[in-house]
Formats: C-alpha cells, sequence, structure tokens
C-alpha cells in the first residue's frame, strides 16, 4: 500500500515537473534517435552532438524502451534533457574514458533545436523484436525524425566486446 502511494506521488511530481519545464522544447524541430551496433562509437558521436549549442542527446537513456511503456514526447523530451544534464555534472564518463568535451554545452543549450537519444544498439534490438515500434515512434514524436547509425569496423566491435567481457559467445583459447 505504501509503495503504492509512493509511485503515484513520485508519477505525479514527474508529470509536474514535465509541466513545468514544457517551455524549454518549444523551438525544438527535430528528433533523433541512434541505431546500430554495441561498442560502434555512439557515445563518442553523441556526446560530440550534446555539445552543440543547439542539441540535448540523452547519454544510455533508451527512449525508445519508455515509449514503449507509454511516455508521451513531453515526458521523453524532459527526461533526455535531465539525462544530458546529470550526465555532463559526472564528467559524461562510460567505461573508463571521459566524452566531455571542456568548454562546450554539453548538458545546456542556447536555443534547443534538436533532441535526442543515443542508445543504439538496444534501440535496433528493440525495433528488430517490435518493427511496430517506428509506428509508435512516428506517431508520438511530432518533429521530423533522424536515425544516426554509426558505423565502424566489425572487428573493432568484437574486440572491444571480448576484451571488456562483453560477449562469451566467442571462444578465444586456441585449441
Amino acid at each position: 500500500m505504501v509503495q503504492r502511494l509512493v509511485k503515484k506521488i513520485q508519477r505525479t511530481y514527474f508529470n509536474y515537473q514535465v509541466e513545468q519545464n514544457r517551455h524549454l522544447f518549444q523551438d525544438v524541430n527535430t528528433f533523433v534517435i541512434f541505431i546500430g551496433y554495441p561498442r560502434s562509437g555512439h557515445s563518442l558521436v553523441g556526446s560530440l552532438l550534446d555539445a552543440h549549442p543547439n542539441a540535448i542527446i540523452s547519454h544510455e537513456l533508451h527512449a525508445l524502451k519508455r515509449l514503449h511503456r507509454g511516455y508521451s514526447q513531453e515526458q521523453l523530451f524532459y527526461l533526455i534533457y535531465q539525462n544530458s544534464r546529470d550526465n555532463a555534472r559526472k564528467g559524461r564518463e562510460e567505461t573508463g574514458y571521459s566524452y566531455l568535451v571542456p568548454g562546450q554545452w554539453q548538458g545546456k543549450y542556447t536555443q534547443l533545436k534538436i533532441i535526442g537519444d543515443k542508445k543504439g544498439g538496444k534501440t535496433a534490438e528493440l525495433l528488430a523484436a517490435y518493427p511496430q515500434m517506428l509506428n509508435e515512434l512516428f506517431r508520438t514524436i511530432k518533429h521530423p525524425i533522424k536515425f544516426i547509425h554509426v558505423l565502424r569496423n566489425p572487428f573493432d566491435n568484437i574486440t572491444s566486446m571480448i576484451l571488456r567481457g562483453e560477449d562469451t559467445r566467442f571462444d578465444t583459447a586456441i585449441p
């Protein structure tokens, strides 16, 4: 009973924050979403775009999954904004690398025109499992949508995953 009440209060507060910050997104004219493969350079490209004074790109938010759960455009935009600010405050660090662009606009903007999410591998997996999510994306987002697909030499991706212990499908032992 108490947990349900706490969740209801959290949802109410979240929706209040979304409504109070709706004006931040009035100049947005493009939504970007990354698709692709893990360990392919999305973090670097997303961080560089987030450093632009007219763009906010979240890091590992997975907006499409939230869309699948019923989030509205305004809720997604607010979460992307918060995610970008939080990651910039933490130095935009991921897997031991800093993707901070010193002296630039990560986590803030002058006039927000582009907003988006960087979660390429998981977004591609979700679209493969639920292709109808594309229709939901186009219905929910009221702006033109741009897909960013970062390509990297596949041997680099595989090597990176193996070195980090992220993929156990490859047996690297010599017989």
